[in-house]
């Protein structure tokens, strides 16, 4: 192989692992919640949502608003009940280090919706210096809106959120548990680093024709 090919793969092999460099886990716990799953009802217990994406992936489409790409890996436990993936790519993680934002009066972070309306708002002002991308928390919530945005779909029917406790928010470095589907940004890091290469080997081959 060429030395232009292998520097091409090393290239290609670099920005892979730039573009997933970070993997960062989001995890909102949500003590004491009500709600419903698949229509069976819950109550008084510990519900946790996570979520995993990475530091490369964070966009900054407004002054002050952070987010992730939409369906990322996501998943969530009832405590003593069932478990499961989300399922919908309808949601992203947010931050938002705005006062005033989502009826909080208050910087917030939480999982956002392309539609109108938020699956839950957890409000804090120690958000407002926080951009998803570093470790973050614990921080709860100082007050927090659920189910804005309809129940949540998952594998184990849809999930609504009526009431919870303060909800937890901790960003930490980690990944979700092998089996979960991976981030999107992942799969187009890989196809960035097989275009790189495939053009790499064409020029190569109308180098020596």
């Amino acid at each position: 192989m060429s030395k232009t090919v292998l520097r091409t793969a090393g290239l290609a092999a670099s920005f892979v692992l730039a573009a997933a460099a970070s993997p960062v886990v989001y995890t909102f716990t949500l003590p004491n919640a009500t709600g419903t799953l698949n229509g069976t009802p819950f109550s008084h217990a510990t519900v946790t949502l996570q979520f995993q994406s990475d530091t490369a992936s964070i966009t900054n489409p407004s002054s002050g608003v952070f987010q992730t790409p939409t369906g990322i890996a996501g998943t969530f436990s009832i405590a003593g009940g069932a478990s499961g993936t989300i399922t919908t790519t309808n949601y992203r993680i947010y931050a938002n280090q705005n006062a005033n934002a989502t009826g909080c009066l208050l910087a917030s972070a939480g999982i956002g919706s392309a539609n109108p309306g938020d699956y839950l708002d957890s409000c804090n002002a120690a958000f407002a210096t926080y951009s998803l991308q570093s470790p973050f928390g614990p921080v709860t919530a100082t007050y927090a809106n659920v189910n804005d945005n309809g129940p949540l779909p998952t594998s184990a029917g849809p999930l609504a959120i009526t009431g919870t406790n303060s909800p937890v928010f901790t960003a930490a470095p980690g990944t979700l548990p092998p089996g979960t589907p991976a981030p999107p940004s992942l799969w187009l890091a890989l196809a960035g680093c097989i275009a790189i290469l495939a053009y790499a080997l064409l020029a190569r081959r109308r180098t020596y024709a």
